[in-house]
């Protein structure tokens, strides 16, 4: 018989027990105590409700007990109380509360992807739209925490201050080129103990431009490894050139502390359906040496930041539905946003640790694993 895994929510310790501590926002105490009514929403999230105004229905279909059980008695909340709530409720103190427990496991010695994601349904008339930095596990998809975006396009701020208030060892962070600073790599190898692998992009002008004179894929004979898939209706390769002779390279360790590679890599993609072929070349830098990171590991690591858009950003907006919500008012879409990712790390450790079927190994499955086992308040006994 199946068994859920423990995921520290309820008890000593728990996820219900660190939101006690949140100031509540509301002027006078309500009939429904702040915890029970963020404890209903990403339970419902996890029981699979996309929207605040499916969550009364949710709790009206529950049995009288697991009502009582998340602190409802004979009257259960409406949408307006619920919305109230997530709108004055402090976004940074929910996120902070919240730390400790997507930070559980641990931090060292792992893979971390670094990248945000913009909240489409909650722009204003003129306005850009919110953002949330998503911090994921590669390979697994396990969400390790989240950064609200302060400003718009502002991310490296946020992965900044992540990175500043959390203790890591011995990791590897992976992000995209609007990370790429010198900033960011003094940080990452120097307070938190780490390594990074960074694209090099346009937005780098004078590393970009040192790159692409080098040639590394017509100078340097055989590709150092390669990968090759078929799916989706296309054919894709990647082809990478590694090198250690950063001297020779425009003295590349001037723009990035502790550099001790970089690497071009082509991608080559092939439409089955048309035969179209597109090409396109990436620059990596990353402070880890041949030895530690040898060319198909450099390889395997640019790959799997993109974890953070298959398992996160991708099941928010199709499981979750995050870009259809139309939440807007001032912390309602932030609160949504960190919420949804408290359900998707508890449907994500449903998954690696039940659904071991080939190819049945995602969110849908771990819902009806977990529906299977009663729903989303067998979680109140983990």
């Amino acid at each position: 018989m199946l068994k859920l895994p423990h995921l520290n929510i309820n008890g000593k310790g728990g996820l219900l027990e660190s939101l006690e501590t949140i100031p509540d926002p509301r002027t006078r105490q309500g009939t429904y105590s702040l915890k029970s009514l963020i404890a209903c929403i990403f339970l419902s999230m996890v029981d699979g409700c996309k929207f605040v105004n499916e969550i009364p229905g949710w709790l009206r279909n529950l049995h009288g007990s697991q009502r009582k059980r998340l602190g409802f008695q004979d009257r259960i909340p409406d949408e307006s109380t619920i919305r109230r709530v997530l709108r004055s409720a402090d976004s940074e103190n929910l996120n902070t509360t919240l730390k400790p427990w997507f930070e559980k496991t641990g931090l060292s010695e792992k893979a971390i992807a670094i990248d945000g994601k913009r909240m489409c349904g909650a722009r204003r008339s003129n306005e850009n739209p919110p953002e949330m930095l998503n911090i994921v596990e590669h390979g697994t998809g396990q969400v390790l925490g989240q950064e609200i975006v302060e400003s718009p396009g502002n991310e490296r701020a946020a992965a900044i201050k992540w990175l500043s208030n959390t203790t890591l060892y011995r990791c590897l962070i992976t992000a995209d080129a609007l990370h790429t600073s010198k900033e960011m790599a003094e940080l990452i190898t120097g307070k938190c103990s780490s390594d990074y692998l960074f694209v090099i992009k346009a937005n780098n002008r004078e590393l970009f431009e040192i790159m692409k004179t080098l040639n590394m894929q017509e100078t340097r004979g055989a590709p150092h490894a390669s990968t090759f898939e078929r799916g989706h209706g296309r054919e894709e390769s990647r082809e990478i050139w590694c090198s250690q002779n950063l001297g020779w390279h425009g003295n590349v360790s001037n723009f990035f502390p502790k550099a001790k590679q970089v690497a071009t890599v082509v991608r080559t993609q092939k439409d089955l359906a048309s035969g179209k072929k597109s090409f396109e070349i990436v620059y990596l830098v990353t402070s880890l040496s041949r030895i530690e990171m040898g060319p198909e590991k450099m390889l395997q690591g640019n790959r799997g930041h993109w974890t953070v858009e298959a398992k996160n950003h991708y099941v928010k907006d199709g499981y979750l539905a995050e870009d259809k919500s139309r939440c807007r008012a001032e912390n309602l879409p932030h609160n949504l946003s960190i919420l949804r990712n408290v359900a998707l790390k508890i449907l994500r450790k449903i998954q690696l640790a039940l659904c071991t079927k080939k190819g049945r190994e995602t969110i849908p499955e771990a819902h009806r694993v977990l529906k299977s086992l009663g729903g989303a308040c067998r979680l109140l006994s983990c």
